[in-house]
């Protein structure tokens, strides 16, 4: 399992191997620099860009869907959670996990010094490096964001009915 990239599959096959925690500790603390303390805070904003984008995207479906639902959108995206709220505001949150990371990770690429200091800490770390990090995030964006999508919009159908 050393020499395979991180897929799906091994994602799962890594969670569920003994010792697991200790090597994500390791990967932790190969893949940390100064530059994290910059970088964090634009990934977690970027989370919350998609967020937002996609529930946004999902209103703005069920206003195409529903036209008539255009002044009561506010009551119905308000009040006690209803599964379709859930599928509208919860489910993106998945979905951009991923995206968002990717986003910071991308950004501190572009930054020579802050990708020089994060390569120099990941070498000989499994799946710690930039390349690695992406496919494995790309890989379970593959997953969670055509889920979401599809959650997402089956919400959008059901809201209010």
């Amino acid at each position: 399992m050393d020499d395979q990239g991180p897929t799906l599959r091994n994602i799962a096959k890594e969670l569920g191997t003994s010792g697991y925690w200790n090597r994500a500790r390791e990967r932790q603390r190969s893949s940390k620099t100064v530059w994290d303390v910059i970088f964090l805070p634009i990934g977690f904003a970027a989370i919350g860009g998609y967020w937002y984008a996609q529930v946004r995207l999902f209103l703005w479906i069920h206003i195409l869907l529903y036209s008539a639902d255009i002044p009561r959108l506010q009551s119905l995206t308000s009040g006690s959670l209803t599964l379709a709220q859930a599928l509208i505001f919860l489910v993106p949150a998945f979905s951009s996990l991923p995206l968002g990371f990717m986003t910071g990770n991308v950004l501190m690429w572009l930054t020579p010094p802050a990708r020089r200091a994060s390569e120099k800490k990941a070498q000989g770390v499994k799946w710690a490096s930039f390349r690695e990090a992406q496919r494995g995030l790309f890989n379970i964006a593959l997953l969670l964001v055509p889920i979401g999508l599809v959650l997402g919009i089956i919400g959008a159908a059901i809201l209010g009915r």
